[in-house]
Formats: structure tokens, sequence, C-alpha cells
């Protein structure tokens, strides 16, 4: 299911877009100047001194992101910045065009690596009450189980994650999924890395749909050849001596995010599925026989469907049922699905297999007396 079947059954159409990100940077200094372009708009915090959030102006494209990053430094390069420990960047990564599954990896990967990020974003974003890591924001984890148990992100509780790392919560309010990590910047080459790699977490989700994939392919790779996978060609600038530890001392605190999925598709795989019942056996009455036939010859109509059959034309036998018969193995086979042909005069029924049937027929034409066969 798409989340934007999600936020339109909840009545958030506004929020739904095709475009890719949102970039919000909180900004300290003197000079800040007001702005309102195509790209950025500026709006007070009150949690800054002096300072200015310049966010950028609704959702945007990733392709734009040199020209969105080239603007903004444009326009503050006369003013004298400071970039102290309460200003950050965050990224809203858009997920309204998404699966579920998409969406649940992409939190699922980035928790697994969620040290990597914070020791990029920088040393005074460790420890932040404003970016919580998953191991010190209590909740995060239950979020994301929110989302593979029963896939509704709207019932996601805010508070839980508002000030995590990784903002859950903004999925219900934006539609995003809202990074909180990176350090007050405007630098290209800091903001650039930062988010092509966000963003090389969506792609990588988009092809393994659930973290039980995503996990399965880092038992299968191993640690080190899986985060040379999820960062590419940023690897070096992510890497860290403990790296390789703390990825695997993730995974085992997470375990429950892929098993718990892997147990969902379980139950869903051994969900009971009734069949239907093999129709009866067709029951022929002796009255309801049309007249014409009761009266034809037993040896002339044996003779016929014997031709019949060499014919491969078994619809002559259609007078007798009205079933799809199989293919013809012996005179009366192809009249009926199952091998027992039931056959009721008055009060006594008569069971009779069709083999035997034919081969007492047989039997009967060759001494002569047909009448013993009924």
């Amino acid at each position: 299911m798409k989340f934007s079947t999600i936020l339109k059954n909840c009545f958030r159409q506004k929020m739904i877009t095709d475009k890719d990100i949102g970039i919000e940077i909180e900004v300290e200094g003197r000079d800040l100047p007001n702005i309102k372009s195509k790209f950025w708009e500026s709006v007070g915090d009150g949690s800054l001194r002096n300072g200015i959030e310049y966010r950028s102006y609704g959702p945007q494209y990733l392709q734009d992101l040199p020209m969105i990053l080239e603007e903004i430094h444009n326009y503050l390069k006369e003013s004298k910045l400071d970039f102290s420990f309460r200003t950050s960047t965050h990224i809203h990564m858009n997920m309204t065009q998404e699966t579920v599954g998409t969406i649940q990896t992409v939190a699922y990967l980035y928790l697994l690596f969620e040290d990597a990020f914070l020791r990029y974003a920088g040393e005074s974003r460790t420890g932040n009450r404003f970016c919580l890591g998953f191991k010190d924001a209590e909740g995060v984890v239950n979020d994301v189980l929110t989302m593979l148990n029963d896939e509704n992100i709207m019932n996601i509780e805010g508070d839980h994650s508002r000030y995590a790392s990784m903002n859950i919560a903004a999925l219900s309010e934006h539609g995003t999924l809202e990074f909180r990590a990176l350090r007050g910047t405007i630098d290209n080459k800091i903001i650039t890395p930062w988010i092509d790699s966000l963003f090389r977490l969506r792609s990588i989700a988009r092809t393994l749909h659930s973290p039980s994939r995503a996990y399965n392919m880092l038992m299968d790779q191993g640690v080190e050849k899986f985060s040379k996978y999820i960062f590419k060609g940023y690897y070096d600038l992510f890497y860290y001596p403990e790296m390789f530890m703390n990825v695997e001392y993730n995974t085992s605190c997470l375990i429950q995010l892929p098993f718990s999925l892997l147990e969902k598709e379980e139950k869903e795989k051994k969900v009971e599925v009734k069949l239907p019942k093999a129709p009866n056996p067709p029951i022929v009455i002796i009255d309801d026989i049309p007249q014409e036939i009761m009266q034809q010859d037993v040896g002339a109509a044996v003779a016929r469907g014997r031709q019949a059959m060499r014919d491969n034309d078994i619809r002559r036998f259609e007078m007798f049922a009205d079933v799809p018969p199989p293919n013809p193995r012996r005179v009366f086979e192809p009249l009926f699905i199952h091998d027992e042909l039931q056959v009721i005069n008055g009060a006594n029924p008569i069971h009779m297999n069709v083999g035997d049937m034919a081969a007492a027929m047989d039997e009967q034409f060759a001494l002569g007396d047909v009448n013993e066969v009924a």
C-alpha cells in the first residue's frame, strides 16, 4: 500500500507531492536577511539566540539541490554567521509516493547506521537532546514496530520521536521522514554528502521493500561489504574505526524489527484456504432418461461410443452428464469426473465401476446375451 493512500484516507491530500526534499537550516549571527524566494523563506525560531531558521519554500526536487544550496549561500555571504550547538540542519525526505514497506526499510537502515550518521553530523550532535539516537530516545523502536505490525503510520505518537535523530512523527504531520542530526551549516561540501547518503537509503529501500530483506542482505554480505554498499562513494567520509562493531551492536538491538515482520509474513502464509468441495458423482435417474435413448439397441450405442472415442469427439456423451470430461481412456469414463457411476432404479441403487460395466457389456456381447448386463 502506498503511503499516499493512507494520507488520502486521513484527509491529508494537500501533503501529497512528487517532490523529494525539504530543508531547514538554523543560523545565529548578525545581519541575517529575511528571505522569500523561489527556493527559500525565513522564519523566526525561539530556540535560537539572534537567529533565524531558513527553510526551503515548500518541497523541492532533489535534482535542484545544487541551485538551492547556492542560493542560500549567496543570500548569507555578507552575514556574520554563528553555527552554535543550538543550530542544526534538518532534512525532510518525502514519503508520500512510497510504499509502507519502503518507509519501514528506510527507517531500519538509518537506525542500523545511525552512529555513522551522528558521527558525521558533528561532535555537538551526539547526545544532543534535540536529535537523540534510538538508544537514547525511548519509543523510536516502538514507533517503527508500529509500522511493522499494523502499517498504521498515522497512529504514531509524536512525543516518542519528535526530537529523535530520525523523527518518524513527521510522517503524520508532513508526509516525510525528518532527519535532524546534521549540525548547522551552509557548506555544500558537508550538506551534499549528507543528503545524498540519506536518499541512497531510500533508493535501496525501494529495491528491498522490507527490513527483513535488508537484514538478510546484511547477513549474507557481512558488515564491511554491506556498509560500503550503503554509503557507496561517500564511504570514506562516513567510515570510522568502530563502525563495524557499532553496526553489529545496532543489529542486535534492533533484531525485533526484521523478525517482527517475518513473523507477520509467516502468519499470513498460514491462513487456512478452504478449497471448494469436489462435485458429487453424477446421478442418472432411469425414469428421466429420454425414451428414444432407452429404445436404442445397446450394442449399437456402445459401437457408436467407441467410434466417438476414436474420433476424439466426446460431445456425443454430453447427454449423460453436463460436466467437462477428461481425456478418454475407456468407453464410458469420459462422461464423469469420478470413476463411480450411480444408477438409481426405483429404490434400489446399482453401483458399478464404469470400467467394469464396459467389460461386462463386452463379455455379454460375446456370449450373445445383452439382457443380463442390466
